[in-house]
């Protein structure tokens, strides 16, 4: 009896093949209970691989239902456990059946280690595959594994861990701004003209301008709601809702958009051929159009059914035969448009890389192009899509040069800085300090900063010189003439408007020559606002 193992110890045995096998039953994961073996050469190894196992089902975690392998489990990942919009799925499935099924599809779930996995992973990259291919593997790979995780299929995710050289990014050099200017001056008979221009101004996506509607245009309110997009989905087109929720976007609808919007509009004909052979509208696709139908949970599949008479004719960018349009037909009309006004070739996605680039020179905040182009997060926009132009750096390091050479810089601090009558002019009105520009403590000295003699601004001055002095006087007015023994707090307005229309009375009398002899600057008035010396002197 001493020679016999426990309840629960599981069994050893020595197979005919020589090899031990030592098994038990453990629990499911979906609560039943299953007899699991274990293999090795040894005796002891075979008791060390159930120790493990039998130490797992004390720690809470259960078997599988059945062993996967690989490829079967990834099968069953893309059928029920995931909600990808259509390219990427068709993007995965030929992923899976061209290189991950091949390389690894045997092996099963639960033995699949990391050594494993690096060494067919770093084996595909040396037999000739890109560092994209072998990193969309991995992507795949720990999408599924994740969901396997989840499932308690396994204990780890090990695509995580293993390690991949990293891929350089394609080098994308958008147009600049004179590139599009060229480029839409060309093409501005084109029936796809509205189309380039959406592209580049609002940096929308191709299937974005595709798939646009003319009810998604506001033209009461002056908005274009960008709701749908196009694809090309195998081998036929499928409108969809677009890539992401943040590209679900209101933009407005600027004038230069609206004229060529209200001119495709009114086209009389789309079968009515150019003049000019390198304008002529391209046909669109005969086949069926399907619109998908997305079920919005994991368990469900998506659907889809073909676009009505009424919803194809809702859409803008129409072929000569009054279908949607190929997007790689529209490439192809880009490309070739691209080579007759003799610009630069750039894909079209590329222009959305050149306006945000565009909105970035100009200055606007990184949330607001985020918003304009549509995207999730923040980083893509300032890290992907917007890129550096030396004209814009060259103008940045050369203040950064002037400000350390000491050579005078347009972004003075006047916190730090002595005030200079230039300086001043440009960035505001007052300025406390004396005569020579010097800073003081007293707050109430102040430097009033003239707007330069011009005679056609003399009648305005005028009218400044006028309205103040009524201003003036009717303080003086309320001052003496108020009830005894009520306050009043009208004396710092008046010290506050005294300076002023001392200011305005040189620019309300006629240009007169300056005089020869030193003076002080006649460009800046120094008034002494102490409230009871103005006070007094009136």
């Amino acid at each position: 009896m001493s020679g016999r193992r426990a309840n629960g110890e599981g069994a050893l045995s020595k197979r005919k093949d020589g090899r031990w096998e030592a098994a038990a039953y453990l629990g499911t994961v979906s609560g039943k209970i299953r007899r699991i073996r274990v293999y090795a050469k040894t005796r002891k190894e075979a008791h060390a691989k159930l120790t493990v196992r039998l130490a797992d089902a004390e720690r809470g975690v259960p078997i599988a239902d059945r062993t996967w392998k690989i490829s079967d489990y990834i099968d069953h990942w893309l059928a029920n456990h995931t909600t990808l919009r259509p390219a990427t799925r068709e993007l995965y499935e030929a992923a899976v059946r061209n290189h991950v099924k091949p390389m690894i599809g045997a092996h099963t779930l639960d033995r699949l280690t990391v050594p494993v996995l690096q060494q067919l992973l770093d084996e595909q990259r040396a037999a000739g595959k890109s560092t994209r291919t072998v990193q969309l593997i991995r992507t795949i790979l720990s999408a599924a594994l994740t969901r396997a995780m989840r499932d308690e299929l396994v204990t780890r995710n090990v695509a995580r861990l293993v390690v991949l050289e990293q891929s350089d990014r394609e080098e994308i050099i958008p147009w600049s701004a004179d590139e599009a200017s060229r480029f839409l001056r060309f093409a501005r008979d084109h029936p796809l003209y509205p189309a380039f221009l959406i592209l580049m101004v609002y940096g929308a996506r191709r299937g974005e301008v595709l798939g646009l509607r003319w009810s998604d245009i506001d033209w009461d309110n002056g908005i274009i709601r960008i709701r749908q997009q196009l694809q090309q989905i195998g081998n036929h087109l499928e409108v969809g809702p677009v890539k992401t929720s943040a590209g679900r976007r209101n933009l407005p609808l600027l004038p230069i958009i609206r004229d060529a919007l209200t001119e495709l509009r009114e086209r009389p004909d789309r079968s009515i051929q150019s003049a000019d052979p390198a304008m002529e509208m391209i046909d669109g696709t005969e086949i069926d159009v399907a619109v998908l139908i997305r079920s919005g949970s994991s368990g469900k599949t998506d659907s889809t059914r073909d676009l009505t008479a009424d919803e194809i004719t809702d859409i803008v960018l129409l072929g000569r035969n009054g279908r949607p349009l190929w997007p790689r037909n529209f490439v192809r009309t880009f490309h070739r448009l691209c080579r007759l006004a003799d610009v630069r070739r750039i894909k079209p996605h590329h222009l959305r890389h050149g306006a945000a680039t565009l909105l970035k020179n100009l200055g606007v905040q990184p949330r607001d192009a985020q918003l304009i182009l549509g995207h999730a997060h923040i980083s893509t926009t300032m890290q992907i899509y917007q890129h550096a132009d030396l004209a814009t750096q060259q103008t940045a390091l050369d203040r950064v040069g002037r400000v350390l050479l000491d050579d005078g810089d347009g972004g003075r601090s006047r916190q730090k800085l002595p005030s200079t009558v230039d300086f001043v002019d440009i960035s505001t009105s007052f300025t406390t300090g004396g005569p020579g520009g010097n800073r003081t403590h007293d707050t109430l000295l102040k430097s009033i900063i003239r707007l330069g003699r011009d005679p056609l601004l003399t009648p305005v001055f005028r009218q400044l010189l006028a309205r103040t002095n009524t201003h003036i006087l009717g303080g003086v007015a309320v001052k003496n003439y108020r009830h005894r023994g009520q306050t009043y707090n009208g004396t710092l307005v008046l010290a506050e408007w005294i300076p002023i229309r001392t200011a305005l009375t040189t620019f309300a009398l006629p240009l007169m020559p300056l005089p020869t002899t030193a003076e002080p600057d006649p460009e800046v008035s120094h008034v002494q606002t102490n409230p009871s010396d103005q006070i007094s002197q009136r």
